[in-house]
């Protein structure tokens, strides 16, 4: 549902002679948020009011999982650094996962 923030018409302090007032500039939400509300002169000759308003708001919950921007890779690099046989180089490290994985980031790194 719905929530209309602003109850008066907007150009009730502001209209010109030629002007009728109504509702035209709104704050629509689904949640009432807005704890200040000031109606400030139209800009320039639009009839529309200028809202400044403050809105109290809370995160329930933020995803701070870093995330790779893949748009800038390098992928024919990638591709040449991978061709490779691993098989070989990872021979030498004997079966202990561990010390293949450090090889293999160490060679990543570099």
């Amino acid at each position: 549902m719905l929530t209309q923030t602003l109850e008066q018409q907007s150009l009730n302090n502001y209209f010109r002679a030629s002007d009728r007032p109504h509702i035209l500039d709104l704050i629509i939400s689904d949640e009432n948020f807005v704890v200040y509300l000031d109606y400030m002169g139209p800009l320039g000759k639009s009839v529309d009011a200028v809202l400044v308003f403050d809105c109290e708001l809370s995160i329930i919950s933020c995803d701070n999982t870093y995330k790779f921007n893949f748009n800038r890779s390098n992928c024919d690099q990638l591709k040449l650094f991978l061709d490779r046989d691993w098989m070989k180089e990872f021979d030498c490290l004997g079966d202990n996962v561990e010390d293949v994985l450090n090889y293999f980031k160490s060679k990543l790194e570099c």
